[in-house]
């Protein structure tokens, strides 16, 4: 796969190319999550921005939840993954980095993106992999299934986004249909301030009852999660493997500096410019909260 800190270049080196064309950077202040404002994904400078400041850090969490399932099932042969809320799909990429962590490069992914927005930048795939992309809400992919067939059903940063029927819809796909396998993990990536927390894990709640009515056993709670002790350590103290690019780091927290507008015109300009577009990547494991749920068919055990 390629090196995060490659996959992060490519996308500073396009970014920058925009910025130094563009007069004017106002709209992407619009890339914050203040009072419940939800950017425009569809948008693709928006994209890069948003990739280059949440990539690196959410390809170590997918990784991470990986990790974690990789410790409780072995799969030794295939894995069946369906990501709901896809993106540019950066958890199909901790999938594979947590299965060549455990030496298990033989295993075949099939792997199903759903997401309304078809995102730039996807993530290339293994030549010996399945990877397919559905622009779609899962809604609708839940109401329409015949059955559910995937092993792992990945919920990366987007069990928040669908609205109250949205994720009734999904909820019975889970309760009512057909579930082919006997044994289902479902890995859900929390937002990390308290409110949203708990928000999220309302839904984690709601999904382990929807398993449970289908016939289901898990011993995962929906209020426990998992989270990094050396939180406030530096992702890369924590996987070498974890390197991002100097210059796109001097280029984001300095972002305002490179507005024509904002240099010309301060005076004229918003006193919000510095806080919104100055940012840092995120690079330590202080946000990362996620869930593994694991289920068995009862009549299985």
């Amino acid at each position: 796969m390629i090196p995060i800190k490659d996959y992060v270049s490519i996308i500073y080196k396009d970014f920058n190319d925009y910025v130094e064309k563009n007069n004017n950077l106002c709209m992407l202040k619009t890339l914050t999550y203040e009072a419940g404002q939800k950017p425009d994904y569809s948008d693709i400078h928006i994209q890069q921005l948003y990739l280059l400041r949440y990539a690196y850090s959410y390809a170590f969490e997918y990784k991470s939840m990986y990790a974690d399932l990789f410790a409780r099932e072995q799969f030794k042969d295939s894995i069946l993954v369906s990501s709901i809320g896809c993106g540019s799909m950066i958890d199909y990429w901790g999938l594979v980095e947590a299965l060549e962590e455990i030496n298990n490069r033989n295993c075949q992914v099939k792997y199903k993106g759903i997401d309304t927005i078809e995102w730039n930048y996807p993530i290339k795939k293994r030549e010996k992999d399945t990877v397919d992309f559905n622009k779609i809400n899962a809604s609708t992919v839940f109401k329409k299934a015949n059955k559910l067939i995937s092993n792992v059903y990945i919920f990366p940063k987007s069990i928040s986004e669908f609205s109250t029927n949205q994720f009734e819809d999904i909820c019975e796909g889970f309760s009512e249909k057909e579930i082919e396998k006997d044994k289902v993990h479902i890995l859900i990536s929390l937002r990390s301030d308290e409110r949203s927390m708990d928000r999220d894990m309302d839904r984690s709640e709601k999904l382990i009852l929807a398993m449970k009515q289908n016939g289901f056993v898990t011993n995962d709670q929906a209020r426990t999660y998992i989270h990094f002790k050396e939180e406030e350590k530096g992702i890369k103290g924590l996987d070498y493997k974890f390197d991002y690019p100097d210059e796109a780091i001097e280029f984001l927290k300095s972002l305002s500096g490179r507005c024509n507008s904002y240099i010309n015109n301060f005076k004229n300009c918003s006193n919000d410019c510095e806080k919104y577009l100055n940012r840092w990547p995120v690079m330590k494991a202080r946000n990362i909260r996620y869930q593994v749920l694991s289920f068995n068919r009862k009549d299985s055990l």
